[in-house]
């Protein structure tokens, strides 16, 4: 009798662990996007225009790349979102779609503030490189 209310003690805890840790769990997920969106804008805001302009100063001079230059710390999140270069990557394939099919990237229009004729259409992220306090996000186009 006793042996059974200590298992069925045991197991009401047990509940409980895993519903509070479920529970965490969600908090924390729900945080993390939170952060990879406000990431998401704060680095649109930052530097799209740069992009905009160093792309038509490299494609008037007969170039079909341009490089950016983004500040590291700007890529920096205490959740894990992954590594700076992993950030600018997943942020500036966001802006160069290569098509109209924003179902995995829901936040584009909404959150980037960004409209269909804003998005990069025809450009190629060809590399992005971490350097010392900077990363380097090297456009192309045809």
């Amino acid at each position: 009798m006793i042996h059974s209310k200590i298992l069925e003690k045991a197991r009401r805890i047990t509940k409980e662990s895993i519903n509070n840790l479920s529970k965490e769990r969600d908090i924390q997920l729900q945080e993390s996007h939170e952060e990879d969106c406000r990431l998401m804008k704060t680095l649109t805001r930052k530097y799209y225009n740069t992009i905009l302009s160093q792309i038509f100063k490299n494609a008037n001079s007969g170039l079909n790349h341009a490089r950016i230059y983004i500040c590291y710390d700007d890529l920096i999140s205490k959740y894990d979102l992954g590594t700076p270069k992993d950030i600018a990557e997943r942020w500036i394939k966001n802006l160069t779609l290569q098509s109209r099919n924003y179902s995995n990237n829901e936040y584009i229009n909404e959150l980037l503030d960004l409209k269909d004729q804003d998005m990069l259409y025809g450009f190629y992220v060809k590399s992005i490189v971490p350097y010392s306090k900077r990363v380097w996000i090297t456009i192309t186009w045809l």
